[in-house]
């Protein structure tokens, strides 16, 4: 699969951007589960990318959209600012064109493989809705989960052998001599399986999780066997070899034909997210997987993407039955050592089946302590490897994989346990005959290739024989590595009070030595087995930090302030040990650390409304310690009335009124608990909730806190219906009246939409009547602002209400109403409700007739207000006082409010000298601009208008600024406008305005104005392309090479571009002229193949010699047009010494992939290859010995990449 991403890969470079373009919106049309996108960067399945911007808009429920930008930047300089670019366009069409929280996602799909993490951690953060989709995460998709779409945009055919039948897992879980068998009778389960099979007739994934051991792959095969025998269904087993499974999926699933799938430790898949995307998509198709508590949060979050999965947990057997399966099972006789296998192995079945084999074969034992059970089950399987083989593996066990020479972690251990090197090298090959070691280049580098295995000599070294110590590996240069990850397979599979008491032993050794970012790690890798060493580090760390002056009032909180990361290591640390069964020393330390006002604010809310909330005890001890947390946060605000306590309480008394919870994953030792789902009603609930509500009013008679209060209680949200949740929801609501809202006497303009929302639940709910809250009507103003945002929250349509209360309001009312929506929509997320304000204008426009001054010197958006109320106030106080009003406003608000008002006289009056005149001067001035078809009548009337009108234009308005759009026609639908553009003031006028657009990002540039100057004027690119590069246009550059490919002087066009390419002397901030190149070929190299291929190699050599740049650009073209190159440039004499100058293994764009690099270099010598085929003959002998020795070359890169994606898989 990783030769399959590759492939994908290398076609993707070789699309065209409208090729590019159109497979980026339809993978992410489905990868995003989108279903109404409007293109309009390009025509569905089109041929050429278009103008537009974004490239696409998908229409979401709610009224809500989501934006992408998609394109080819292969150099990691141009992708970062080009990227940053396309994300600044994208919020500047949401400024013009969308309401504040509509816009919830700008996905950016592009090719540069060389961003760093620090790039795209930048980019990220300028704004949290951004989404990156790079070339790698596309071809892992492609292959991975859309395989029909790399067939139809790439043509390229996406087993393994991971899919089974139930009998034939059986026979391999067989053949693994280190694991338990299956074939064994399923007793004392017949409860749960009938569960699962319930579950499985309701729900497409079935989830089951439980302890290692517990009986969970015998359950679910069980259920497997039972189900499909029942309904008709396919049974299959996936176990995974951590191979792609896509080819499986469609070669060994049924298309249509009901299937039921178990999944076996799902964590080992290599693409659980793609499996459970394909599956959600497949009706036919049920999936019961299993899973193992670590790894149990990571598979639900996977799953949870595509579907929601039924969780089901598998207990341990009591112990009446384990002593059944054991001895009836296996012919254990009643008795001691059936008790004492049943009491060791606490509850895990497969340590207890394993011990009945081994009681079996050697007559009655008796095993008296879990290491002798643990011993006896595995120390003849492992004793037969005899003493270097066991001591060599068990030195691969610690280091995983790792190179054989000049490794002197290899060399301690060696040394370590008394081996040589080269018996250490004569064991490992033959571990690796016996299939228990993986090898790589004959003994280069080695890794385990049993995991049972690698897990119980890891037992065995640091627990039972203690012949190597966690001392001595974090004493290696892997250490820091290596042990925590020692300590957690341990933990999760040999979990007791010994190991647990042995482990905790060998830390304290090393945290004795440890200096101070040491034991930070140490708390962060270990926490629960450090015990109290971890928190007492803390505390040092708390008492030596200085007070700090965090100002959690100016913090913004709220998720669309911007990407972070914690930083703080006292709160990162002491997350591991907040929530246990009672407040005590963890809880401590957080109000010690946040009355020194040493935790970030943003973390600090963070910790609290996670890890000190909802936990798996809460229900059960009737919210205790969330009550708990409530009074200290309450009490130190009382006491110090220092902001950071009255923030956080409110804060808390959110997440503690929510209608969801969810809780971090709890592990200690191998006991997992993950918490999500819906509150539910039960008395303690209510009476927490009572109180929380009871302290957030309280906290609301501080000032400075009110607005954040009532944020809170009207940001509430419920779930209704007649169940517990519904009943939940009515009695907080009931609450949140009675002890906060009823008691309010007025309220901040910025609370307005929200106490509006929470007055229509009130209502619906019966708790309030119909006349409302009483606040919202203390005036006429008030009353008008909140039913405005009540008919917005309904549908933008004007209520009867509110035509009625616009008909009986007086102007200075209704002028304060509209005041009072702005002023509100801009302060809250609900943004302007602009329809229906404009709405409301016209119903009252001869109220507002008088209100000209008041009106435009407001924060009254000009989209809002009606054409039909400007002329009222023209005819009113007349043109030059209406204008000189808008001439007050702020500088960057002028041209626009000077373009309506202008518009709008046009619309009323036509044309007029003195409107000719007043449009040249705002033009002059301010930069006022008009719609091209306003300019274009005016000119018609006014001899040489649009010339003057648009010189001024230019030269007002900063390069790059939208208002230019509206100097060009959208389209040239008639001789008249073609002949008006050709003329050759006009056409030199176009140019100017084609190029002032281009200004760090890429414009639209209309494709008939762009192609009818390409058409008169061979001399433009030459203009236009130092300009594009200045600015990295590549969107300008593609468009522009499409016009000149598309006319029939193409050549001389493209080489009046390369001029000007050549010309221009680059720096660090402009483009390469490679890539500058490249941009503009990429029409031709998809549509004029031959031509371009020609012109290439034609310009390619002066003289001889290689001309610079042009073998680069050939070099990233497709792979037959590659080899067509070079054979050109041979046959015209190009010398086999020239010829080791063109980069057939690397050019100077470089290369990029995800996964595996070595199909990506296997690709080039197939390229290599093909272009000596090409080339027989005795005159080309020098040239094919120059492509042997590339060949060569990429050879040994194959080999060294062999090596690194051994030691470090991806």
């Amino acid at each position: 699969m990783m030769s399959r991403e590759i492939e994908i890969r290398d076609r993707i470079a070789r699309l065209d951007p409208a090729a590019f373009q159109n497979l980026a919106q339809e993978l992410l049309t489905e990868y995003f589960r989108y279903d109404k996108p409007v293109h309009r960067g390009s025509s569905a399945h089109s041929a050429a990318t278009a103008p537009g911007t974004p490239d696409t808009i998908w229409l979401l429920p709610h009224n809500k959209f989501a934006y992408l930008e998609c394109g080819h930047y292969p150099d990691r300089a141009e992708a970062k600012k080009k990227i940053e670019t396309d994300i600044e366009k994208c919020l500047e069409t949401e400024r013009k064109e969308l309401d504040s929280g509509q816009l919830v996602k700008i996905a950016i799909a592009y090719s540069c493989r060389r961003l760093d993490s620090s790039d795209l951690s930048y980019l990220r953060g300028i704004d949290d809705r951004v989404e990156l989709v790079g070339t790698d995460e596309i071809a892992s998709l492609l292959a991975r989960r859309y395989p029909n779409l790399a067939r139809e945009h790439l043509d390229i055919e996406v087993g393994t052998g991971q899919i089974m039948t139930p009998d034939e897992f059986e026979s391999a879980v067989e053949k693994n001599s280190f694991a338990s068998t299956l074939k064994v009778d399923l007793l004392g389960r017949e409860t749960e399986l009938n569960e699962l099979l319930a579950a499985l007739e309701e729900n497409q994934f079935v989830l089951v999780y439980g302890r290692p051991g517990c009986g969970k792959t015998r359950l679910c095969v069980e259920a497997l066997r039972r189900f499909t025998n029942g309904n008709g269904a396919y049974p299959l087993v996936i176990q995974s070899n951590r191979l792609p499974i896509w080819n499986d999926l469609a070669y060994d699933v049924p298309k249509e034909d009901p299937s039921l799938i178990l999944l076996d430790d799902a964590n080992e898949l290599s693409d659980l997210e793609g499996f459970a995307d394909f599956v959600s998509n497949r009706g036919n198709i049920k999936v019961l997987l299993t899973v193992r508590n670590y790894a149990f949060k990571r598979v639900t979050s996977s799953v949870s993407k595509y579907c929601k999965p039924y969780l089901y947990a598998v207990n341990p057997l009591d112990e009446e039955t384990a002593l059944r399966v054991v001895e009836n099972g296996f012919g254990i006789a009643k008795g001691r050592a059936s008790a004492d296998i049943i009491r060791l192995s606490r509850g895990n079945m497969r340590l207890a089946c394993a011990a009945a084999e081994v009681a079996k074969k050697r007559g009655v034992e008796v095993f008296s302590t879990l290491p002798s059970l643990i011993e006896a089950c595995y120390r003849e399987k492992a004793s037969s490897l005899g003493g270097d083989a066991k001591r060599a593996a068990m030195i691969v066990s610690v280091l995983d994989a790792h190179r054989i020479e000049e490794n002197k972690d290899l060399d301690s251990l060696l040394s370590k346990v008394g081996i040589s090197h080269d018996r250490y090298v004569d064991a490992c090959t033959a571990l690796c005959n016996d299939e228990l070691v993986d090898v790589c280049q004959d003994m280069v580098a080695v890794a385990p290739g049993e995991q049972v295995l690698r897990d119980y000599l890891l037992y065995q070294a640091f627990i039972a024989e203690k012949s190597v110590s966690l001392s001595d590996i974090d004493e290696l240069e892997c250490g820091n590595v290596r042990c925590p990850s020692i300590v957690a397979i341990l933990v999760n599979n040999f979990y007791s009070e010994e190991l647990i008491s042995s482990l905790k032993s060998q830390l304290n050794d090393i945290w004795a030595l440890a200096n101070g970012g040491k034991r930070w790690k140490m708390v962060s890798d270990y926490n629960f087995l450090l015990g109290e060493k971890g928190l007492e580090h803390i505390l040092g760390a708390i008492e030596d930090t200085a007070p700090g002056n965090y100002d959690y009032l100016a913090c913004k909180f709220d998720k669309a302030s911007g990407f972070y990361s914690q930083k703080s290591r006292i709160l990162t640390s002491l997350a591991f040990f907040l929530h246990a069964p009672q407040f005590s020393e963890p809880e401590e330390l957080f109000f010690m650390a946040l009355e020194k006002n040493i935790l970030p604010p943003r973390e600090a809310k963070e910790t609290l409304t996670t890890s000190m909330s909802f936990n798996e005890n809460s229900y059960s001890d009737g919210f205790r310690y969330e009550n708990e947390v409530l009074e200290r946060l309450s009490c130190e605000f009382r006491k110090t009335k220092e902001d950071r306590y009255g923030v956080l309480l409110a804060y808390y008394v959110e997440a503690l009124l929510a209608a969801v919870y969810e809780s971090r994953t709890r592990m200690e030792g191998n006991k997992v608990t993950f918490i999500h789902g819906n509150h539910l009603y039960t008395q303690a609930m209510i009476e927490l909730r009572k109180r929380a509500i009871a302290c957030l009013k309280e906290l609301r008679d501080c000032h400075e806190l009110s607005r954040l209060c009532d944020s809170v209680i009207t940001g509430l949200r419920g779930i209704g219906g007649e169940d517990g949740a519904g009943r939940l929801w009515k009695e907080t609501l009931e609450e949140a009246y009675r002890g906060y809202v009823s008691r309010i006497e007025s309220i901040e303009i910025c609370s307005l939409p929200g106490f509006v929302q929470l007055e229509k639940e009130l209502i619906s709910q019966g708790i309030i009547a119909e006349e409302g809250l009483p606040f919202l009507n203390v005036s006429p103003k008030m009353r008008i602002a909140a039913q405005i945002f009540l008919d917005d929250s309904r549908g933008h349509d004007v209520s009867e209400e509110l035509i009625e209360l616009i008909q009986t309001a007086g102007s200075a009312e209704l002028l304060k109403a509209i005041s009072i929506v702005c002023s509100a929509g801009r302060q809250s997320s609900t943004g302007i409700p602009f329809p229906i304000l404009s709405d409301v204008m016209i119903l009252g426009a001869e109220s507002l007739t008088e209100c000209a001054e008041p009106i435009i010197l407001s924060d009254v958006p000009l989209y809002t207000v009606p054409d039909d109320l400007l002329i009222r106030w023209i005819d009113l106080l007349g043109i030059d006082r209406v204008r000189g009003l808008a001439l007050k406003r702020q500088e960057n608000e002028i041209p626009e409010w000077l373009s309506r008002i202008d518009e709008a006289r046009l619309k009323e009056f036509g044309v007029s000298p003195e409107l000719a005149r007043d449009i040249e001067e705002g033009a002059d001035k301010y930069g006022e601009t008009v719609s091209y078809k306003a300019a274009m009548e005016i000119d018609s009337a006014t001899p040489d208008f649009f010339a003057r009108y648009a010189v001024g234009v230019l030269q007002k308005q900063e390069r790059g600024s939208h208002a230019l759009y509206r100097l060009l026609p959208r389209d040239i639908n008639n001789a008249e406008q073609r002949a008006f553009i050709s003329k050759p003031e006009m056409l030199r006028l176009a140019e100017d305005i084609l190029l002032n657009l281009v200004n760090g990002t890429n414009p639209y540039w209309n494709e008939d104005v762009l192609r009818l100057i390409v058409a008169n004027d061979g001399q433009f690119p030459e203009r236009a392309m130092p300009v594009l590069m200045e600015f990295n246009a590549t969107y300008a550059m593609e468009h522009l090479g499409e016009a000149v490919w598309r006319e029939e002087n193409s050549e001389a066009a493209t080489d009046s571009a390369w001029k000007g390419i050549e010309g221009v002397e680059t720096n660090l901030r402009s483009m390469s002229k490679p890539f500058a190149l490249k941009y503009f070929l990429d029409y031709a190299i998809e549509h004029c193949v031959d031509a371009v291929v020609t012109w290439l190699a034609s310009r390619s050599m002066r003289n001889g010699k290689l001309v610079d740049h042009l073998p680069d650009v050939a070099m990233e073209l497709p792979k037959n047009l590659r080899v067509k190159y070079i054979v050109l440039l041979c046959q015209e004499d190009l010398s086999s010494e020239e010829l080791k100058k063109v980069p057939v293994i690397m050019s100077s764009f470089g290369a990029s992939w995800s996964g595996s690099e070595i199909p990506l270099l296997q690709g080039k010598i197939n390229f290599i290859e093909e272009v000596i085929e090409n080339l027989p003959g005795v005159a080309f002998i020098r040239h094919r010995m120059v492509l042997e020795d590339a060949i060569s070359s990429v050879k040994r890169w194959i080999e060294d990449a062999e090596v690194r994606e051994f030691l470090r898989p991806f």
